[in-house]
């Protein structure tokens, strides 16, 4: 049995920033936020996804997935006095233009053997991509600012997992190979387990692993921003955790205990990206979900982090203590759903503070706000002609309109709704 499958998406946007930090404040914080009606940010997105799956044997199948993707950025602000500085420099506008492609090649090979009780998977991968950057000023203020830089990079990955099943026993190991053309080699293991004990329907399970991330071409070239000096980030993670099922599998509860050390850590900041050369994050998960009725899932997700940079012994930035995700999903009669999200984010420490275009300061962390969506959906169509389904989509963000910052000095949309429709062909 084959089959094949095809996604395509484009995405041309166009929006105003009237909210502009001044990137070229050359002072400590406060950073000035102020309004600028001459920022403008573009974007032009075009994505190609192809794969196949052949189910060779019933032991036996494979996938062979190819994608491409085109992606245009291009920022323009025509300069206000009094509003974009560089001190001693005199500029008059900036344009940021990033044109990248990245095509990708991929198999995967999975093995059911002895009755599905071991599992193989082995595949490989490869990404090739380039990048054009470019960073126009008026007047020129190079060799200040470079103006344009062009680079590419691929990465080849080799990888095998196997699974062993067993008695309420699940064993997994596995390990994954990555040549990157810039940062040379790395391999990477991981193992887990779990166990489940069907009297009580308890399942015990434990992993541990390294990750290796290398920078994107953002964090290395964009203009003004990037920086080509980031090395790659490398972690070990180790996790424990417990779920339990009652009520005929209708209350599921999960208690997570996780850590991680990184080295090297690929850390943004206000003037850019850096690496921090050691930090340590731990932290405590559980959630819930009920259901208590046909068609009726009731979720929630409480996350508490307790992160450190080793070097300077602070918090790192940008990550909350603590977070909150409750969440609500109907179905009805194979039509119609609805879904309501609650988001409650504490508080986080911001590594900057910032005036805002109405001269409040922002000072210390950024402090902690809450969110609600609520989403629907309703199959018109099951099929139609050459249609497989039809269905009406709809759904509205930030429904009580609430006034929050995920970073500081950027203020999220309001209330902002859209609707659509959505066709399988």
């Amino acid at each position: 049995r084959v089959s094949i499958t095809w996604i395509t998406r484009y995405i041309d946007s166009a929006k105003g920033l009237p909210i502009n930090p001044n990137e070229f404040w050359p002072f400590p914080t406060p950073i000035p936020f102020k309004r600028d009606e001459n920022y403008n940010r573009e974007n032009n997105f075009f994505l190609n996804v192809l794969s196949l799956r052949c189910d060779v044997f019933p032991w036996w199948d494979f996938t062979i997935r190819a994608s491409s993707v085109d992606d245009r950025e291009l920022v323009e602000d025509q300069f206000t006095p009094g509003i974009d500085l560089v001190p001693g420099v005199p500029l008059e506008e900036m344009t940021i233009d990033v044109d990248s492609e990245r095509y990708t090649f991929g198999t995967q090979h999975n093995f059911h053997l002895l009755d599905e009780m071991v599992t193989v998977i082995a595949g490989f991968e490869y990404e090739k991509e380039n990048a054009i950057f470019k960073g126009i000023w008026g007047p020129p203020i190079y060799p200040f600012l470079p103006t344009r830089v062009a680079e590419d990079r691929t990465n080849r990955a080799l990888y095998v997992q196997g699974r062993f099943d067993y008695a309420g026993f699940a064993f997994i190991g596995g390990v994954r190979y990555d040549d990157d053309s810039i940062f040379g080699n790395k391999t990477n293991p991981k193992l887990s387990g779990s166990y489940l004990y069907d009297k009580t329907h308890t399942r015990f399970r434990a992993s541990w692993g390294t990750g290796f991330r290398a920078p994107t071409f953002q964090e290395l070239f964009i203009p003004l921003f990037g920086n080509p000096r980031l090395d790659p980030e490398e972690n070990t993670s180790f996790e424990f955790g417990v779920d339990q099922r009652i009520w005929e599998d209708r209350i599921s509860l999960e208690a997570t205990y996780f850590t991680s050390r990184y080295k090297d850590l690929i850390q943004p900041s206000p003037l850019g990206v850096s690496n921090i050369g050691r930090a340590r994050i731990w932290g405590i998960e559980g959630g819930l979900s009920v259901k208590p009725i046909e068609g009726l899932e009731l979720r929630g997700n409480l996350t508490y982090l307790n992160t450190k940079d080793k070097e300077t012994t602070e918090e790192l930035p940008r990550r909350p203590r603590y977070a909150w995700y409750l969440n609500a999903n109907y179905r009805w009669n194979h039509r119609l759903t609805l879904n309501l999200d609650f988001n409650f984010v504490g508080s986080v420490r911001s590594d900057f503070d910032a005036i805002t275009p109405h001269g409040r300061y922002l000072l210390g962390r950024n402090p902690k706000y809450k969110k609600v969506d609520l989403a629907a959906s309703y199959v018109l169509l099951d099929e139609w002609k050459f249609l497989k389904g039809l269905t009406f989509v709809g759904r509205i963000e930030n429904l009580l309109n609430d006034e929050y910052q995920e970073a500081k000095g950027f203020p999220a949309p309001g209330f902002n709704f859209l609707v659509g429709l959505q066709a399988t062909l």
